[in-house]
Parts: structure tokens; C-alpha cells; sequence
């Protein structure tokens, strides 16, 4: 059962772009500036996919042999998974709780996250980039903010450590992160199964290359990453309309944004194991 078309995902990608581009270095909140940065790294990473999933124009030569456009099938699942971590862990950010000091102990970790991933790649490099010593004063301050966390307080030894160590960004798994976000349990097993064959070059990446026999294998096989990057654009540029109100605003004036963003929930919340959501014919 198909939900998108090529359309449905251009429609959805130039309207984020443009709400991007609107909100791109407005004042605004500490929240809506993390939310404007977010929405522009996946219109970017969106028009990466664009030319991915219409194929690519191939010489004469080449031509004789594979047919007009050729389906880099790999490249686009693994862009479809940065754009789904990149949608996961903004819900997370913004939405996995009401408990204010939770909340507060999640950005503050946002934060000092960021900062820490900063100075141990200039550090790795042996950098003499003359921020690494401002990274570091910033650090020790979200550190002691993050000390001082009442959520913080409450947890095991072992994971004060893993946090102020900035091991992972989030206390989640992604499976959980992922239910958390409002998929269905059977979209994590599905979703990730296909995407880490190509993301870690897994045998069954190189298989499905040798079972394309025309452009219309290829065609099929790319269906798949179109569902789901529309899919993850209209989430993302919905959930960036709770935090920026003028965008929210601007979905109400747009239809077909309206219906696209209303399947997208239809399609985030399906069971991806039943007979009617079958993907076997994509692998």
C-alpha cells in the first residue's frame, strides 16, 4: 500500500524549506532556535534525498546498458535514517515528558552534550582551535548546572557517570525512543532491519544490488525510502510547528501540507508486520 508519491515528497520538502528559510536567524527563544536549527539540517539533508529518489541521469554509454536513471537505493535508506534519529531525538528533546525538572535535565544534557562531542574531536585532532578552551569553560558550567538537576539526583551512580561523561544523548535505546515518538512497536524491527544492511554495507546490501534486472526493479526498490523520508519531513516540520507558532500557522493556509501531515500519523502509527504492510517485495 503506497501513501506518497514523488510529489507528495517534494510538496512537503519545499514547504519546510521555505518555513526554514523564514525562520533561519529571527530572534526567538533558546527552544526555538534549537527547533529552526533542527528543521534546516533536514531540509538539508531532504534535498540531498531529492536527487536521490529521482534517479540519476546516466551518459550515453551507460545508458545502453542500465537504462535512463540509476536508483541509488543505498544511499537513500541511509539518509532516511539520519532524517528518523534526527526526528526521534528532537521528539525526545521537546516532548517525551511534562515533568519539569526532567525536562529542564534534558536540554541542560542537550547542551553540555553538544559541548563535550566539541571538545573531544578537537581534542582527538590535537586542535589548536582557540575555542577548545571556551568549550571547556563551558562544560564545567553546564556540569555543575546539570549537578544541581533535581531528576539528576534521582538516578544510579552508574548513569551520572555514563551522562556527565556524554556517552549517549539520550538514557534511551533507540527501539524506545522510537515507541516513544509514536511509531508502531513493529516499525523499529522493520525500519532498522532494512536501513542498517545499508548503513553497515551488510551482505544484504550487495545482494540486492545483483537483483535489479531493469529500472523498474529500481524503481521499486526506492518506493520504499520515499514512503518513509516523507514520512519523517512531515513529522518533523509538524512537530517544529509546536515549538515555532508562526509555522503551525502557516500548515492551516496549505491543504495538501494539511493531508500530507494528517497520513503521515495514519502511516507512523500502522502496524509495519501485518499482510497489508508487507515490505518483503523491497528487500
Amino acid at each position: 500500500m503506497a501513501f506518497f508519491e514523488y510529489k507528495d515528497y517534494l510538496r512537503i520538502l519545499r514547504f519546510s524549506a521555505i518555513e526554514s528559510i523564514k525562520n533561519t536567524g529571527k530572534l526567538c527563544t533558546s527552544e526555538q532556535e534549537i527547533a529552526s536549527s533542527f528543521l534546516t539540517r533536514q531540509v538539508i539533508t531532504g534535498f540531498s534525498l531529492k536527487e536521490i529518489l529521482k534517479g540519476v541521469s546516466v551518459d550515453d554509454v551507460i545508458r545502453t546498458f542500465v537504462g535512463r536513471q540509476i536508483f541509488d537505493f543505498s544511499s537513500a535508506h541511509i539518509l532516511c535514517r539520519t532524517l528518523f534519529e534526527g526526528y526521534i531525538n528532537f521528539f525526545y528533546l521537546f516532548f517525551s515528558t511534562s515533568d519539569k525538572d526532567e525536562k529542564d535535565f534534558i536540554h541542560l544534557y542537550f547542551r553540555y552534550h553538544s559541548i563535550m562531542e566539541r571538545i573531544k574531536g578537537l581534542s582527538a585532532l590535537k586542535s589548536k582551535n582557540p575555542r577548545l578552551s571556551e568549550f571547556q569553560n563551558e562544560s564545567k558550567e553546564y556540569k555543575e548546572k546539570i549537578l544541581g538537576n533535581k531528576y539528576f539526583d534521582r538516578l544510579k551512580q552508574k548513569e551520572k557517570n555514563g551522562i556527565l561523561d556524554a556517552k549517549s544523548f539520550t538514557r534511551l535505546k533507540i527501539k524506545e525512543l522510537t515507541i516513544l515518538a509514536g511509531f508502531h512497536e513493529s516499525f523499529y524491527q522493520t525500519f532498522y532491519n532494512v536501513t542498517s544492511w545499508h548503513t553497515h554495507s551488510n551482505p544484504a546490501s550487495i545482494e540486492q544490488v545483483n537483483a535489479v534486472r531493469s529500472p523498474e526493479d529500481s524503481k521499486e526498490l526506492i518506493s520504499l525510502p520515499l514512503e518513509w523520508s516523507t514520512l519523517f519531513l512531515g513529522l518533523s516540520i509538524n512537530a517544529v510547528s509546536k515549538i515555532i507558532g508562526d509555522i503551525g500557522r502557516n500548515i492551516q493556509k496549505e491543504d495538501e501540507v494539511i493531508r500530507i501531515i494528517e497520513d503521515c500519523h495514519l502511516l507512523q502509527s500502522q502496524d509495519w508486520g501485518s499482510d497489508e504492510f508487507n515490505l518483503s517485495s523491497h528487500r
